[in-house]
């Protein structure tokens, strides 16, 4: 599902989300990629679990952290919330 969702690519469930690609479970997240789970990040990429970011970049939970910490961690994440079935 998507609110407006222009000039959008590759959107599941994320409301009130345009000018963006690959978002996952997001609510306003405009001008922005690679977001899950996060809501009202403006202008930001690969976040997971964040509020209210801007020009924000590989955080989870509003932590920022390098790219490699970033894309170590959040498959970690990913594979528990599966094996909880919150996924």
């Amino acid at each position: 599902m998507n609110g407006y969702g222009y000039y959008s690519d590759h959107f599941l469930e994320s409301l009130g989300s345009g000018n963006g690609s690959r978002l996952l479970f997001t609510a306003s997240c405009d001008t922005s990629s690679d977001v899950m789970y996060s809501a009202w990040c403006v202008s930001s990429n690969n976040l997971f679990g964040c509020i209210g970011l801007k020009h924000g970049a590989h955080s989870v939970l509003n932590v920022a952290m390098s790219q490699q910490e970033y894309e170590a961690l959040v498959p970690k994440i990913i594979d528990h919330m599966i094996s909880t079935g919150e996924w």
